[in-house]
């Protein structure tokens, strides 16, 4: 029988393969094979685009991108994500300006572009907000809001057509605008986001003006707004005529009430809620009893709650994780929890019960960390695991034993489909090799590399209010 090469395969079938690579570096290596490989390879290569702050020469790379975009219009076609999260701000002005120009000149020819982040702090101008106007496909933005003096506020409010917003610590004019803005885009609007950092600019009040500009919400997710509470969600709800299946609430105001708000839970606005993410409030007895009231009716599959620290919040209730498990196990795709420990008992109960679990991050100590593998067993579709050590048991773990540790895990779950796994700080990816033995029997051996994906691992996106 003859053999057939990896690069005689038909090509329905190589486009397929491709889709499973996520190393820009890869998709590179592909596109010197041949003619058919680069042709496949380089739609894929640009179709998204990620410069982080960590990466290698970041600010280089961010110059050498859209030098790239502005001298092939025939890749910038290609490029439908963008996401920008550095940039050579600290430059002289000239320098500048000529960095913002080439930016301009390449956004320009992304004519496909449907997603944008632009979040580092001083970096957007009138004219890359102006090029990003020219993008008639553009969909979804991620953008800094403090504007800082560097673009006119009142350029946002011709964003129109938007499904998602996404607003990142906005100055007092960005807010002022933001009313005029939503008017504008508000009937497509499927996402709002606004993250700030303890800001008094985000109100009841503001909730309540654009509140009958949101008709078509799906997701909606405050974070670092201690001037908001119950009430201006509550206005938000009211005047959706689409049903809310993603909802955040974190560091909003201490006189949220929660007790009052978890009447929402039994309103149509909330009866497809799928998605949860929320601040632990004090006392905890009460807070855990309302938001059990909240999800009681409706078909949750993302729960995430932050605690704010102390003493009192530090540890989750077992019954309430247990009332969590027996009302939702069947949907249950992620059980989320920061900054407070999860009790071990409380974890096996979620991996036993919750036959569609895959995404597990938890706090909780070393000692039962080590003890995890049979009970990530026993997950069927788990697919992340990341744990996070307490405070006070954090110090003196070396990357060395934590590794150990986290392979020892992995060798008691080998069914379970975990393909990244996290500890504290640390992530990686897990890849099972097949090998052949001396007397003809295949086994697996599963190992730990480097995290390779573009995308920021879900855990590490926001550092919570």
């Amino acid at each position: 029988m003859s053999s057939t090469s990896f690069s005689e395969l038909p090509i329905e079938l190589l486009s397929v393969i491709f889709q499973f690579i996520v190393k820009p570096s890869h998709f590179t290596t592909l596109c010197l094979v041949n003619t058919s490989f680069r042709d496949l390879a380089v739609p894929l290569l640009y179709e998204s685009a990620y410069v982080y702050p960590w990466h290698n020469e970041s600010k280089l790379k961010v110059v050498q991108l859209f030098r790239t975009l502005r001298r092939n219009a025939t890749l910038a076609r290609y490029v439908k994500k963008l996401v920008i999260k550095d940039f050579p701000k600290s430059l002289a002005t000239a320098q500048l300006e000529e960095i913002w120009t080439i930016c301009a000149a390449g956004l320009r020819n992304c004519v496909n572009l449907v997603h944008c982040t632009w979040t580092r702090d001083g970096s957007l101008n009138d004219a890359i907000l102006e090029a990003l106007l020219s993008c008639l496909n553009l969909r979804e933005v991620e953008i800094n809001g403090h504007h800082d003096g560097q673009y006119n506020p009142s350029l946002l409010c011709r964003f129109t057509g938007l499904n998602k917003i996404t607003l990142i610590m906005p100055s007092g004019l960005v807010i002022q605008h933001l009313p005029f803005w939503i008017k504008e885009t508000g009937p497509t609007l499927q996402y709002l986001s606004l993250i700030c950092k303890a800001s008094s600019l985000i109100t009841d009040s503001l909730l309540k003006i654009i509140a009958p500009n949101l008709p078509f919400l799906e997701h909606f997710s405050l974070l670092g707004c201690p001037k908001v509470t119950h009430e201006g969600i509550l206005a938000i709800l009211s005047q959706n005529k689409c049903v809310i299946q993603g909802l955040g609430l974190e560091g909003l105001s201490p006189n949220f009430d929660m007790t009052k708000f978890s009447f929402a839970g039994q309103t149509s606005t909330l009866s497809q809620l799928r998605s949860l993410t929320i601040t632990v409030q004090r006392p905890l007895e009460i807070w855990t009893r309302s938001v059990q009231k909240l999800m009681e009716n409706v078909p949750l599959e993302l729960f995430q709650v932050y605690s704010p620290g102390g003493e009192d919040v530090s540890i989750l209730p077992d019954d309430f994780c247990s009332e969590l498990v027996s009302r939702h196990h069947g949907r249950l795709r992620r059980f989320s929890v920061h900054r407070m420990r999860v009790s071990f008992g409380a974890v096996e109960k979620i991996c036993s019960q919750c036959p569609n679990l895959e995404q597990l991050f938890v706090v909780m100590r070393r000692q039962e960390m080590r003890l995890l593998g049979p009970v990530l067993a026993k997950a069927h579709k788990l697919r992340s695991v990341h744990i996070n050590f307490p405070l006070d048991a954090a110090i003196g773990v070396t990357r060395a034993e934590i590794l150990e540790d986290v392979q020892a895990i992995l060798q008691e779950c080998t069914e379970t489909p975990i393909i990244q796994f996290g500890c504290n700080t640390r992530v990686w990816q897990i890849e099972r090799a097949v090998r052949r033995e001396e007397i003809g029997e295949f086994s697996s051996e599963i190992r730990l590399v480097k995290y390779e994906r573009p995308e920021v691992p879900e855990q590490f996106l926001v550092l919570r209010a």
